[in-house]
């Protein structure tokens, strides 16, 4: 825990983040349809992926250029 100052998100994340905390204030509640919980933990899931992807400094190209034994530098 900590101040208020010190709490930040990196906008990538941030999607991520609201998904999820849909997803929990969902999944706690009742006579919320199923299919409406499994949609949001899908979502949550998805974009929290993606932010993974995004926070690390891989990019697809370099990856694709490895596994086809080719190097970045010439």
């Amino acid at each position: 825990l900590g101040t208020d100052a010190e709490m930040k998100v990196h906008k990538f994340a941030e999607e991520a983040m609201y998904k999820q905390i849909a997803y929990a204030i969902l999944s706690t509640k009742a006579n919320v349809p199923e299919y409406m919980i499994a949609r949001f933990k899908r979502e949550a899931f998805a974009t929290k992926r993606q932010a993974k992807l995004r926070l690390s400094n891989i990019k697809l190209e370099e990856i694709t250029q490895i596994l086809r034994g080719k190097s970045l530098l010439i």
